[in-house]
């Protein structure tokens, strides 16, 4: 997540950009007052990467055990946004994670484009590099909540499986019609093994789309831990199939 100052007449932090959020969590973290002990808040007002637990009681049906680290952004010695990352797991990231999320931020920062006024005159955000840059390789996000079995497709995921955004109705069942029936048995072998392993798998699949064409789709799943050590979701992200050869290399660590 990138937040932004809100500006104008209301205080405190504003959403900007998501990649591979649940819709249902995006709500508690959409607008941010300036006085809440959040990691963005945090991390803005000190300049510095915060990390924090995420309290069990927020909405959004997110993982037990997930915690946010924020990082500030800064351009040309000011600080106009920051980075939030969500983790896995009871304790911040290692020196290494941090010193990958800095580097994505500070990456951002570099090619951070201004803001444009909207038909008021408030700031209104452009696309940002890590949307422009999702969109050039075209990948998509998923999660799927194995208590409710309520599957999540950002509007990326959507795109590559031939829906239009906000057509996908969240029940897993519509995603088993979509994989080519041939292809559903190993797809499910593959799903239910990374499951019982609490490993990750890379699969390769058909896609039947909606107007009948047929799309080859790479997909990275990771299963996501409860507190009680147990596998309570799913997460990962998906991509049209083609020659990018760096698939497991920038795939592999879905969460931190």
């Amino acid at each position: 997540m990138v937040h932004r100052p809100a500006g104008g007449a209301v205080p405190g932090l504003r959403l900007v950009e998501t990649v591979g959020v649940p819709q249902d969590a995006l709500d508690t973290w959409r607008d941010i007052r300036p006085d809440a002990d959040t990691p963005a808040v945090r991390a803005l007002r000190d300049g510095a990467p915060v990390w924090l637990p995420v309290s069990p009681q927020e909405p959004g049906g997110l993982p037990d055990r997930t915690g946010l680290a924020a990082v500030p952004f800064p351009v040309s010695g000011e600080t106009p946004g920051v980075l939030s990352v969500f983790t896995v797991g009871p304790r911040p990231p290692t020196p290494g994670q941090w010193a990958l999320v800095e580097a994505v931020a500070h990456w951002a920062a570099a090619r951070s484009p201004d803001s444009r006024s909207g038909p008021e005159g408030e700031p209104q955000p452009i696309r940002s590099p890590v949307q422009q840059a999702r969109d050039a390789v075209k990948v998509g996000a998923w999660w799927w909540d194995l208590r409710t079995g309520k599957v999540v497709f950002d509007e990326a995921m959507e795109g590559i499986v031939g829906l239009a955004p906000g057509v996908f109705d969240e029940r897993v069942e519509t995603w088993r019609a979509l994989v080519h029936p041939e292809d559903l048995p190993g797809v499910v072998a593959q799903i239910d093994e990374g499951l019982r392993e609490r490993a990750e798998r890379g699969i390769k699949y058909r896609v039947i789309r909606p107007d009948g064409t047929v799309r080859w789709v790479e997909s990275r799943m990771c299963p996501l831990p409860r507190g009680d050590g147990g596998t309570g979701s799913s997460g990962g992200c998906g991509r049209p199939a083609g020659p990018m050869r760096a698939w497991n290399r920038w795939a592999t660590p879905c969460a931190i």
